[in-house]
């Protein structure tokens, strides 16, 4: 018996059921995959829009940090005794009172130049970016206050300090060194 044959042996009102049977089970594979479809982009639109909005908050929380040490470095760079010690070229006193600032504001590293960019406190060995705390240092000798990220190596990684440098002035408003502190 073929299959015409087969079929045409089904009485009508089965043969319609058949039929309907089939085109429901078609259309409810066809709304399948459209709903899958449309729930997986609607996860990765949801998923998009979470990491944006993540983004934006990480964005507006750097620039507060960013904000914060270089009101800290400022404030630093006027502690009594500092700009007369870089001006007399007195090391021992700088890297006194940058220490004693330094832990008072939460300072992790703080480098100290006089005007020609010659350092007064000790390169720590743990920055791996001396060439990027030269480069701030120099924008701050240039009268530019600046804030960036230098990278560090600890222990067996890779660590980040934000830092600020801001110029040291006399009394005239001369440049007569910079100051830079950092936080991890």
């Amino acid at each position: 018996m073929t299959s015409s044959k087969f079929f045409k042996s089904w009485n009508l009102g089965f043969k319609l059921n058949a039929i309907l049977i089939i085109a429901l089970v078609i259309l409810l594979v066809t709304m399948l995959v459209i709903l899958e479809s449309s729930m997986r982009n609607m996860t990765l639109l949801t998923g998009q829009q979470g990491a944006e909005e993540e983004t934006l908050v990480a964005q507006s929380r750097f620039e507060e940090a960013e904000k914060e040490i270089l009101i800290a470095t400022k404030l630093l760079a006027t502690r009594p005794g500092l700009l007369e010690a870089v001006v007399n070229g007195d090391a021992d006193a700088i890297w006194t009172l940058a220490l004693a600032g330094a832990g008072t504001l939460q300072f992790d590293e703080v480098d100290v130049v006089d005007a020609e960019g010659a350092h007064f406190t000790p390169v720590t060995s743990e920055v791996v970016n001396v060439t990027a705390e030269d480069d701030l240092l120099s924008l701050a000798l240039l009268g530019i206050e600046t804030t960036g990220v230098v990278s560090e190596e600890e222990g067996a990684g890779q660590g980040f300090l934000l830092t600020a440098a801001v110029p040291l002035r006399d009394t005239s408003g001369a440049i007569v060194g910079a100051l830079l502190a950092g936080r991890e």
